[in-house]
């Protein structure tokens, strides 16, 4: 069995936010839940509160299909749905956005615990199914649809002794749902305890909706980018007509529009600027310089050129 532990990909210039708050807020959720029920609830009490907020198939309320995605039957299921949640999803969240990862989680808990009670056992139909797993299991497909190539460094144990391997993601999670559908499968499932083709349901479905919402941020993204140099271009046509003052409010409005990053021209053309409408050398001597680096750094040898003549 691998136990992944760390994530190393090349697509972080691709992340859309630095840290994964929604992955935050979920295990907190998940921590505090279980510690206070563990704590103040007797096996009673604990009982009932797994009948209320749990599903259990023809007696469920509508908010059960979420509210069992935060209860856990024991400490080593909260712990392994937590690692999950956290190796994987962390990264998938700032890859996607918070918004489009809580609707994969959601749309993942829905369809995987809809899948469950439909294959649910007769001997288990008055038992309550909780636990995250089936949402979780919606962030490896989309894990597994938008990041293969994503390096996973994973403890793997082999005669009891651990050993620490890196393998590519689509190996790991491609593994994963193998062993997800096998046991999933009567009569090789021996286990009424875990929910395999939630596991099933919900890997598909969050490689699928990954997929789709992947596909409209990068269409978004696109039309977004096209729409920023085309307020580029309008600065740069705004100086060469003399309009310096048009020029630079274009300019500020395109650097508004993307803070986080300089296209080589985008520096040139603040040199420019500088040079036409300031008298400090220094400023644009600062701006030239960044300019010839960042045009060097991206290979655009024409840039180079135009601002080694400016």
């Amino acid at each position: 069995m691998f136990i992944p532990f760390a994530i190393e990909t090349d697509r972080d210039w691709e992340f859309r936010q630095r840290h994964p708050y929604a992955v935050y807020t979920l295990l907190a959720t998940y921590i505090a839940i279980h510690v206070m029920f563990a704590a103040l609830l007797s096996p009673a009490q604990w009982s009932d509160v797994l009948y209320r907020f749990g599903v259990v198939q023809w007696e469920f309320a509508w908010y059960s299909f979420i509210t069992c995605t935060f209860l856990h039957v024991g400490w080593l299921h909260l712990i392994g749905n937590c690692l999950f949640l956290w190796v994987y999803g962390s990264t998938l969240e700032r890859f996607l956005g918070s918004a489009r990862f809580l609707m994969l989680y959601i749309a993942g808990a829905l369809l995987s615990t809809a899948v469950h009670l439909e294959t649910l056992s007769p001997f288990s139909q008055g038992v309550p199914t909780v636990g995250a797993s089936g949402a979780i299991s919606a962030v490896l497909g989309a894990f597994f649809a938008l990041l293969p190539k994503s390096r996973l460094r994973c403890v793997f144990f082999f005669f009891v002794r651990p050993f620490v391997v890196t393998l590519p993601a689509f190996v790991v999670l491609g593994l994963w749902f193998i062993g997800q559908l096998y046991f999933s499968l009567e009569p090789v499932s021996a286990s009424e305890e875990v929910a395999f083709w939630a596991h099933v349901a919900g890997f598909a479905a969050g490689a699928v909706f990954g997929v789709v919402l992947h596909g409209r941020l990068k269409r978004s993204g696109e039309r977004d980018e096209m729409h920023r140099l085309n307020i580029l271009g309008q600065a740069w046509s705004a100086f060469f007509r003399g309009d310096e003052s048009s020029a630079r409010t274009l300019k500020e409005a395109y650097d508004a529009q993307c803070p986080r990053h300089e296209e080589p021209s985008t520096a040139l053309l603040t040199a420019c600027l500088a040079k036409q409408t300031s008298a400090e050398l220094d400023a644009m001597h600062h701006y030239l310089h960044r300019a010839y680096n960042k045009a060097m750094n991206a290979l655009q040898y024409s840039t180079v050129v135009t601002v080694y003549l400016t």
